[in-house]
């Protein structure tokens, strides 16, 4: 019997079965900043069949439980250990990442801009990401984790009213973070190489492509878990 219907939220089914994003992801459809969307939905806003898509995530969850894998149920940690888990996966990640990407997309644009011009594209939307997560991890880091914390202590009704005003302003930088991505999806077609591409070109789109994921996931786990929690 299928476990998902195409009447679940996006965000929901990957809450649930976070192998599902995967899925999600190789079919362009938001899971993150759009989880509160019904899957029916979400898939013809991207033009595919909603009923494949279902098809594909109720066989891979099948397969699942007849081989007993195992995966992390994030829905079942507490608030303090998901803000430290996102703390010490994700952002530590960013942190070491975003330098790097920063040199990687200025040297294939140094050595491949003239042929390419969308590279100069790709260089400044990606450093205004990286503006963008970096001024946005300070806040988390310095101003709504901790509030977060200190709310589950005291429970008290002034820290919840600030707690919830930091979480909607976040929320909309997810959304921002979210459409520059989909930008640089759009301005690279997908990621595709063209034939004259070196080693750094690859590595660095293939660095893009993972920074990508991390961050759909890591912004999945704070709307639709975190932040969720609280707005209900």
């Amino acid at each position: 019997m299928a476990k998902f219907n195409i009447n679940d939220k996006v965000g929901d089914i990957v809450s649930f079965y976070p192998a599902a994003a995967d899925i999600f992801m190789a079919y362009n459809i938001d899971f993150c900043c759009g989880g509160d969307r019904l899957l029916e939905v979400a898939a013809q806003e991207k033009a595919v069949d909603a009923a494949k898509v279902l098809d594909e995530i109720n066989k891979k969850y099948e397969a699942f439980l007849k081989e007993k894998q195992d995966y992390e149920d994030y829905t079942k940690y507490s608030s303090k250990d998901l803000i430290d888990h996102i703390v010490n996966t994700h952002h530590k990640y960013l942190w070491e990442e975003m330098p790097i990407l920063s040199k990687l997309t200025q040297r294939i644009l140094a050595a491949h801009g003239d042929n390419h011009p969308e590279l100069n594209k790709v260089k400044t939307l990606y450093e205004d990401l990286r503006k963008e997560l970096g001024d946005h991890l300070k806040k988390e880091e310095e101003i709504l984790f901790p509030l977060m914390k200190a709310y589950e202590e005291a429970k008290e009704g002034k820290a919840k009213d600030n707690m919830l005003e930091g979480i909607r302003s976040l929320q909309d930088e997810h959304e921002s973070a979210g459409n520059i991505l989909k930008e640089l999806r759009k301005v690279t077609c997908d990621y595709e190489l063209p034939g004259d591409a070196c080693r750094t070109y690859d590595l660095t789109y293939v660095k893009l492509q993972e920074m990508e994921r991390d961050i759909f996931l890591h912004i999945h786990l704070e709307n639709n878990i975190l932040f969720k929690r609280y707005e209900e």
